[in-house]
């Protein structure tokens, strides 16, 4: 139940992302756009909805909805999906932890005598704390994953040549990377 929680507010944190993207693009299009944005059906309707007549008005009206979208909305889902990762990630290690421990006491008496106890303290203590580290940097890095592929999406979908332009970039940064680091290692 916790997981499907956690999901469910990744996908909340993706869906604010896009959102953000989606304000920025229009406040830079009504920014940018020479006093004419009769040709941009959403502005033309939101200056309806708002009743704004003026180009200042409404960018400014679009900017206190970029800026609430983007700094109130999105970051708080985005730190409310982290804490609820880190959360996660420490009841899975308590469990882990008492999981352990319980094995240990419920052992046959001999066999609980003859081993190491301090083994079990060390395993339940340090070793679990390395666990949780790990499961909660796969949490994030899979809600940092899922968040970009949406993020890709939405740009592939309003221009397929910036995915185009972004991707040449990446691939020749890594490659050049790829390069001049295997030149640094190779003595």
């Amino acid at each position: 139940a916790q997981i499907l929680f956690y999901i469910i507010t990744t996908i909340f944190s993706a869906i604010g992302e896009i959102v953000t993207l989606y304000s920025f693009v229009l406040f830079l299009t009504v920014i940018t756009s020479n006093n004419d944005i009769s040709n941009l059906e959403i502005l033309s309707k939101i200056s309806k909805y708002l009743e704004v007549a003026s180009q200042p008005e409404l960018i400014k009206i679009l900017l206190l909805i970029f800026l609430v979208t983007s700094i109130i909305i999105s970051n708080l889902i985005r730190i409310y999906n982290i804490k609820l990762g880190i959360d996660l990630s420490s009841k899975i290690g308590n469990d882990l932890s008492r999981k352990i421990f319980e094995n240990k006491l419920n052992q046959n008496y001999l066999k609980y005598l003859d081993s190491n106890s301090s083994l079990i303290i060390n395993i339940c203590t340090r070793e679990i704390d390395y666990t949780v580290a790990g499961v909660n940097l796969v949490l994030s890095g899979l809600t940092n994953f899922f968040i970009s592929i949406c993020i890709i999406s939405y740009i592939s979908f309003e221009n397929f040549s910036v995915i185009i332009f972004i991707s040449g970039i990446l691939l020749t940064t890594y490659l050049s990377i790829a390069y001049y680091s295997k030149k640094l290692f190779i003595i």
